[in-house]
């Protein structure tokens, strides 16, 4: 199915075109099926420091010791 180009032009004036190629809709075979997910995204986004903040937070509240 070919879809259509498109040409950009960002505010600097530049242009770029976009084209949308052949490709088939439809069933992905089953080796294009995504890793599973291990749960390692989910651990390490709920890395908390002692007090409930997470790290980044901690360390941006921190006084600059002088």
């Amino acid at each position: 199915m070919n879809f259509a180009t498109f040409t950009i032009e960002s505010v600097h004036g530049v242009k770029q075109t976009l084209t949308l190629g052949d490709f088939t809709v439809g069933p992905q075979p089953a080796s294009a099926a995504p890793p599973k997910d291990s749960g390692q995204a989910a651990r390490s986004l709920d890395s908390r420091v002692s007090d409930g903040r997470t790290p980044a937070a901690a360390r941006i509240d921190k006084p600059i010791a002088r």
